[in-house]
C-alpha cells in the first residue's frame, strides 16, 4: 500500500513539474517573453507574406519591415508585407503580452526574397553569325548551349561571335539562359533560337579568258560543294555547271566587257562572291573603198569609224594633210586649180571609233592632163613665128595640114622652101605636151603667095 501511494504522489510531482517545464521555454532568463523564431516570407496571390512559429500566451505581435512598423493581434502569425521579389529587406519582430513586463525584445534579422530572371528575348543571327539578343535586368551572366553542348558559359555580353562554331550546313537549336547571383535572383529558362546555318561558296579563282581556235574561252577554278556557277557578261546571266564556257557569241561585238563568274549551291549554301575579269574585242576597220569622179573621191562609211585621215600628195609631195576628218568626200578642186596637171594621189584611212582598229590605207590616183595654150602665129614674109606655150616641150609646124618639121624648141621657123607656088597657104604651129598635158590646138595664120611678088603677102587670119 505504502507503495502505491509514493508511485502516485511522484507522478503528480512529474506533472506539476512538467506544465511549468513547457511554460518556461517561452521566456528568457530576464522574465521577459522569447520573440517569434522560424521567420520565412510566402507568396500567395502576387503578394509576399512574413510567417512565423507562434508564441505562447502571445497578446499580439510587433513587426518592423523595412522601417514600417505593424502590430497583429493574438496568435497572428502571417503578416502582408510590402517587399518585391530579388530585394533584401530588414526585419524586427517581437511578442506582445499582457503584461508589459514580459513583452519580448526585437529579433532582428535580414530576410531575402528571391527572383527567378526573365529568359532573353530577341534572340537573332546575323550574316556574319553573330547571336545577339535583348539583356535582361539583373542578369550576372550568361550561358550558350547549341545542340545540346555548352559553348559559352558566365558571357557578359549580349552579343556572341559564333562564325569558328557554326561551321557545318545544318540546323542548329541555339539555347540561352540568363544566369542570377543565387542569392536575389535565379537562372532563367533558356529561350531557344532555331538557325539554318547557310554557308557561303568559296570565290571562283584564277578567272581568266583565252582565245582557242577562234573561239573566246572563260576558264576558272571550281569551287567545293558548289552545284553551278552563273556567268555575267554586262550584265547577261549565262549558267553552266562546268568550269569553262564559250563565250564566242557574247563577245562578238567590239566593245570593252565586264565578265564576272560566282558559284551557286544547293541546300545549305549560300551563293559566292563574283569573281571578275575583262575582255576586250577588237576588230580592224575595212579599209575604205575608193571612188574619184569629178575631182571629189568618195568612199562608203566604214563600221566602226567616224572619222579619217585624208593626205593628199602631187607628183608623190605631201600637199595637203586632214588627221581627222568627219566625212565620207573629198574635194580636189582647189588643189587641182592650184597645182595643175599631174597625178594626185589621195590617201585614206578609217580611224578607230572605240574597239576597232585603224583600217589599212587605201590610196587612190587622180591623173589631171591640160591642153596647152594655143600658140599665136605671126608670119613676116617667109618667117613663121609664135608666142611661147608654158609647159610645151617643142612645136610641130604644118603647112595645109601637112607636117613640114617636128620637134621645134624655138618660136619661129623660115618656110620660105616651102611656098614657092603661088597661092594661099595655111600656116599652122601646134604646141607639144611634156607627158600631163594635151597637145594645143592648131594657131593658124594665111599666108597669099603672089606671082608679081617677091614676098609672099599674109593675110590678116589667124587660127582658122
Amino acid at each position: 500500500m505504502k507503495k502505491v501511494i509514493a508511485a502516485v504522489v511522484f507522478m503528480l510531482l512529474v506533472a506539476v513539474f512538467a506544465q511549468f517545464g513547457a511554460s518556461d521555454v517561452a521566456f528568457a532568463n530576464d522574465g521577459k517573453t522569447m520573440p517569434p523564431q522560424n521567420l520565412s516570407v510566402t507568396v500567395r496571390d502576387g503578394s509576399y507574406y512574413l510567417t512565423f512559429e507562434n508564441v505562447p500566451d502571445n497578446n499580439g505581435y510587433e513587426v518592423v519591415v523595412n522601417g514600417k512598423t505593424t502590430v497583429v493581434e493574438k496568435d497572428v502569425t502571417t503578416v502582408l508585407i510590402n517587399v518585391e521579389s530579388g530585394s533584401e529587406f530588414s526585419v524586427k519582430i517581437r511578442t506582445i503580452c499582457a503584461d508589459e513586463t514580459r513583452t519580448s525584445d526585437f529579433y532582428e534579422t535580414t530576410l531575402v526574397i528571391g527572383r527567378a530572371l526573365d529568359a532573353p528575348e530577341n534572340l537573332t543571327m546575323s550574316a556574319d553569325k553573330k547571336l545577339s539578343f535583348s539583356a535582361v535586368d539583373g542578369a550576372a551572366s550568361y550561358d550558350v548551349v547549341i545542340n545540346g553542348v555548352s559553348v559559352l558559359k558566365a558571357a557578359t555580353k549580349t552579343e556572341i561571335e559564333l562564325i569558328d562554331v557554326l561551321t557545318s550546313p545544318i540546323n542548329y537549336e541555339i539555347k540561352v539562359r540568363a544566369n542570377g547571383d543565387n542569392r536575389l535572383t535565379y537562372d532563367s529558362k533558356f529561350s531557344t533560337l532555331s538557325y539554318d546555318n547557310v554557308m557561303q561558296l568559296g570565290t571562283p579563282e584564277n578567272v581568266g579568258i583565252t582565245s582557242v581556235d577562234g573561239k573566246v574561252i572563260l576558264s576558272f577554278d571550281s569551287v567545293s560543294y558548289a552545284s553551278g556557277y552563273e556567268i555575267d557578261v554586262n550584265g547577261e546571266i549565262l549558267k553552266t555547271t562546268d568550269n569553262k564556257y564559250d563565250l564566242t557569241d557574247k563577245v562578238s561585238v567590239p566593245a570593252g566587257y565586264l565578265i564576272k563568274v560566282r558559284a551557286t549551291g544547293g541546300k545549305g549554301y549560300d551563293t559566292g562572291e563574283w569573281a571578275t575579269t575583262t575582255y576586250e574585242c577588237r576588230k580592224t576597220i575595212e579599209s575604205p573603198q575608193l571612188l574619184v569622179e569629178n575631182k571629189t573621191v568618195s568612199w562608203a562609211k566604214s563600221e566602226g569609224a567616224n572619222e579619217y585621215s585624208v593626205v593628199v600628195t602631187f607628183m608623190e609631195t605631201e600637199i595637203e594633210k586632214v588627221e581627222r576628218f568627219p566625212g565620207t568626200s573629198f574635194d580636189l578642186s582647189e588643189l587641182v586649180a592650184e597645182h595643175g596637171a599631174g597625178e594626185y594621189a589621195v590617201k585614206v584611212q578609217a580611224l578607230s571609233n572605240g574597239n576597232y582598229d585603224y583600217s589599212d590605207v587605201t590610196t587612190i590616183y587622180y591623173r589631171n592632163y591640160l591642153t596647152l595654150e594655143t600658140p599665136t602665129v605671126a608670119v613676116n614674109g617667109t618667117i613663121v613665128s609664135w608666142t611661147k606655150v608654158e609647159n610645151a616641150v617643142d612645136y610641130t609646124i604644118k603647112i595645109d595640114g601637112r607636117i613640114i618639121s617636128k620637134n621645134v624648141t624655138v618660136t619661129k621657123f623660115d618656110i620660105s622652101e616651102y611656098v614657092a607656088e603661088v597661092k594661099t597657104y595655111t600656116i599652122a604651129v601646134v604646141a607639144n605636151a611634156n607627158g600631163w598635158y594635151y597637145e594645143s590646138a592648131e594657131g593658124r595664120r594665111l599666108l597669099l603667095r603672089r606671082a608679081r611678088s617677091r614676098h609672099p603677102y599674109p593675110l590678116q587670119a589667124e587660127a582658122l
